[in-house]
């Protein structure tokens, strides 16, 4: 979007029908990043600059805001994933949290937010991965067990929603872009100087490393 003087004045979330070419604005004002579709396709979740909000995917009902900046503690949200229980995945980075707020840090956290079934009530705010290290690239398991992130260049497991269990997946450093398997038992990574493909196969109650495989170099990607 842009301002009356040519100049950048927002970023909107926008549907777009591929049959029809259709486009359905969902945000109209501010910076609006991140979209995500809900687990039934009906809604689309962004990233607002004062937390997260949830829309109808068609633009009809009101932006309903399921997040706000100052619950989790920290001061800026950076993107969300939504886990199959409804709860969200929060990657947060710092931005001079004020005093008094929990999990507010120097680094780049994540976060699990699980919203109250009590009107009116905060939602419960569990750290995943809030750590002095740099946290990346969250991505939430099939069955919304555990999730897979990057941790200061390496790829890590941990146990949702306590992390009572988190183990290391990737041999060197330099690895990024963790996403799992559809079946849930194995992890694909990037790792190396040549960002080679590797394949993780987990086993879990212990979690454990069962089996890897490494496939042929790709082209480097941009981590988020």
């Amino acid at each position: 979007r842009q301002g009356s003087n040519g100049a950048p004045a927002g970023v909107d979330v926008v549907v777009i029908d591929t049959r029809t070419g259709a486009r359905t604005p969902l945000t109209t004002s501010g910076q609006n990043i991140r979209p995500i579709w809900s687990r039934d396709g009906r809604q689309v979740l962004y990233v607002a600059e004062d937390g997260v909000y949830s829309r109808d995917a068609r633009g009809i009902d009101p932006a309903r805001r399921i997040v706000d900046d100052s619950t989790i503690g920290t001061n800026r949200i950076a993107a969300v994933e939504l886990a199959p229980d409804g709860a969200l995945v929060i990657r947060t980075y710092p931005g001079g949290a004020p005093a008094g707020r929990p999990f507010a840090g120097p680094s780049r956290d994540i976060l699990l937010v699980t919203p109250s079934r009590s009107a009116g009530a905060p939602p419960r705010v569990t750290p995943l991965a809030a750590t002095p290290a740099t946290e990346l690239s969250p991505h939430v398991s099939p069955d919304g067990q555990w999730l897979a992130f990057t941790s200061d260049r390496h790829v890590e497991v941990v146990r949702m929603p306590d992390a009572r269990e988190r183990l290391r997946l990737s041999t060197e450093a330099g690895a990024s872009s963790p996403r799992w398997r559809p079946d849930g038992r194995a992890v694909y990574l990037r790792e190396g100087a040549s960002e080679r493909l590797a394949e993780v196969a987990l086993a879990f109650n212990p979690l454990r490393v069962i089996g890897r495989r490494v496939f042929e170099a790709l082209p480097p990607v941009v981590n988020d």
